[in-house]
């Protein structure tokens, strides 16, 4: 559900609603497919209402969530791009400052939180329970 949740995130910037998340969903094309949904699913707009809704308690998390899904999607169709090679929690990809004229840089709290994430993926790894 929180995938649909970030479809309908990026929705809201179109304009689009439920309604539009579902015809989308139904369709069974290549967006609802890499979201895990498939035409027969049967889910409707009041569903992913609900369901959606249930995870806008975290509106934190769907902005970040849908700010790598931004970013993955600069990396797919800008220059030097590929989706091949992302991590997790990707960032812009360096032609998109090359392109915009904005300074590339990464605030401390970003560094930290990413160093944070690495060492708890690789003590989860290390020392299962």
């Amino acid at each position: 559900m929180y995938r649909a949740a970030l479809l309908k995130e990026l929705l809201d910037y179109l304009g689009g609603g439920y309604r539009e998340l579902e015809d989308l969903l139904d369709a069974g094309g290549v967006i609802a497919r890499k979201v895990g949904f498939s035409a027969d699913d049967g889910t409707d707009h009041s569903t992913l209402a609900s369901g959606i809704r249930a995870l806008e308690a975290d509106e934190a998390f769907l902005e970040e969530a849908a700010e790598y899904s931004y970013n993955a999607g600069l990396h797919g169709i800008l220059p030097r791009g590929s989706f091949d090679i992302l991590p997790p929690y990707p960032s812009k990809p360096r032609s998109y400052y090359e392109i915009t004229g904005k300074e590339w840089e990464v605030d401390m709290e970003t560094k930290m939180d990413r160093a944070s994430t690495i060492v708890a993926e690789y003590m989860a790894l290390a020392t299962p329970i």
